[in-house]
């Protein structure tokens, strides 16, 4: 097993993906109305 994902360490992995998971809704939501997470 990789203990690294890039420069990101695999037990920040999960959370850096749902911030950007967030981040990108946000920003679909902005543009297409609200979004209900």
């Amino acid at each position: 097993m990789y203990e690294r994902l890039g420069h990101i360490p695999m037990e920040e992995a999960p959370q850096r993906v749902l911030h950007d998971l967030r981040m990108f809704f946000a920003k679909s939501a902005t543009s297409s109305g609200p979004l209900q997470v």
